[in-house]
């Protein structure tokens, strides 16, 4: 039986270092592009704030500037607690979906009951690589032997 231990190299083929290497730097270049989509998605409401104080009543429409457009909708949200208090579930259940709770039962359950209803996948994490700035190009980082 193999002991988990962090870090520990069990590659020995060369296509594995490689696929590793790989994945490794794919997540890396993901977690910079995250970082690009944040700082524009930032940038993109201060935008839309201006436009909306450039057009306080901008309601269901369209306004074309050439190529770009902006649309204003309506988006509209659900205030749960005012519902509850106006519709409580023991009145009204057909409103209400009913689902187990799984932290629950996992916690009160005995194991060998609750394990019969819960599977378990192996997914894999890539960590490490070069770190990426803004521009998406490598930055120098440091290998640790551990």
């Amino acid at each position: 039986m193999a002991v988990a231990g962090y870090p520990r190299s069990l590659a020995k083929d060369d296509e594995l270092k490689e696929l590793i290497r790989e994945g490794a730097r794919l997540t890396s270049e993901i977690a910079a592009l995250r970082d690009q989509i944040k700082m524009r998605a930032n940038r993109i409401d201060e935008l839309s704030a201006r436009v909306r104080e450039l057009v306080p009543d901008g309601g269901k429409e369209w306004l074309d500037e050439g190529m770009a457009s902006v649309k204003f909708g309506v988006k509209q949200s659900f205030d749960e607690e005012k519902f509850l208090a106006d519709y409580p579930p023991e009145e009204h259940p057909y409103l209400y979906k009913h689902k187990p709770a799984v932290t629950t039962i996992v916690a009160l359950l005995p194991e060998g009951e609750s394990s019969k209803y819960r599977s378990e996948e192996v997914k894999l994490s890539f960590v490490g690589g070069p770190k990426l700035s803004f521009a998406g190009r490598p930055t120098p980082t440091t290998n640790k032997e551990n």
